[in-house]
């Protein structure tokens, strides 16, 4: 499960790089120019509480969590749902061992 939400952030972040650089003028010397329009929205993207984005911005980041949810789904097809269900608490004891959040054998949360 850790490998998998892991390539997963990657593979956001990869492609937010990807939408970034795609904005972005490129200098002669190789370094990038983000446009003012994209500063002051991502600038005040980033200064804002979820709860007061726009509707738009709010359905965008449920998509992104809508990709974590399936990947839990998978291995926890009980929580297979985009409600508060919550997930299963690890009751195997090896989530110490990556000491994480969440256990690096069976997937579950940390007991709390």
């Amino acid at each position: 499960m850790r490998e998998k939400l892991a390539d997963l952030c990657h593979r956001q972040w990869s492609g937010w790089m990807e939408y970034l650089f795609g904005k972005c003028a490129k200098n002669d010397d190789g370094t990038m120019t983000i446009p003012k329009w994209a500063v002051d929205r991502w600038s005040r993207q980033a200064s804002t509480d979820y709860a007061h984005l726009s509707k738009e911005e709010q359905d965008s980041d449920r998509d992104e969590a809508d990709r974590f949810i399936t990947l839990v789904a998978e291995a926890h097809p009980q929580a297979d749902n985009k409600q508060s269900t919550p997930l299963p608490v690890c009751e195997c004891g090896e989530w110490e061992r990556g000491g994480g959040v969440y256990c690096p054998s069976c997937g579950g949360l940390r007991p709390e």
